[in-house]
């Protein structure tokens, strides 16, 4: 039987899960939408405002629901089912710098990238002190993503540390 340890990075994985959760996302099946019970108006940069427009369709598909609203405002209706607590302004605002970096970055294609973003920005943060039944949930679904060894931007999310050199380390 092995005796190595596996480490996994519970951000990282949960990143992962969340953004192919949402890269799966196709017209047929978009992401359930939750209504606020009171919607909320986001004030955007000029530029943040423009940007947002040219992706209502992909923010729609993946639960977002929002309308313009004045000169460079929006309002929340919905936000994803599967979300839960997260601050709507400050994680829009952040899935749209993350979205830009991406961008300067690489080319990804425009799914792929507000995927990465929102995987990004919603997931789990570091410190987060997670039960034994999430711990085993983030694993359970880990082991069944696409790939789960890296994020999206290639960071690795898990190590194996052999067992050997745990013994060797702490050998007096």
């Amino acid at each position: 039987y092995n005796k190595n340890v596996l480490i996994v990075d519970q951000q990282r994985a949960h990143e992962r899960i969340v953004y192919e959760h949402y890269l799966r996302t196709k017209k047929e099946s978009k992401i359930a939408s939750q209504q606020l019970l009171f919607p909320e108006q986001i004030e955007l940069s000029a530029n943040d405002f423009t940007l947002i427009k040219d992706l209502n369709e992909e923010f729609k598909l993946l639960g977002f629901d929002f309308e313009v609203f004045g000169k460079n405002s929006i309002v929340v209706n919905g936000t994803p089912s599967d979300l839960k607590d997260f601050k709507i302004a400050e994680t829009i605002e952040s899935i749209l710098e993350t979205f830009k970096l991406n961008t300067i970055d690489s080319k990804i294609e425009k799914h792929d990238n507000l995927c990465r973003a929102i995987a990004y920005n919603t997931c789990i943060k570091y410190g987060k002190q997670l039960t034994d039944e999430e711990m085993r949930l983030i694993l359970e679904h880990l082991i069944s993503c696409e790939n789960p060894l890296y994020t999206a931007s290639g960071k690795s999310i898990m190590m194996e540390v052999d067992h050997l050199d745990i013994e060797r380390f702490f050998k007096k």
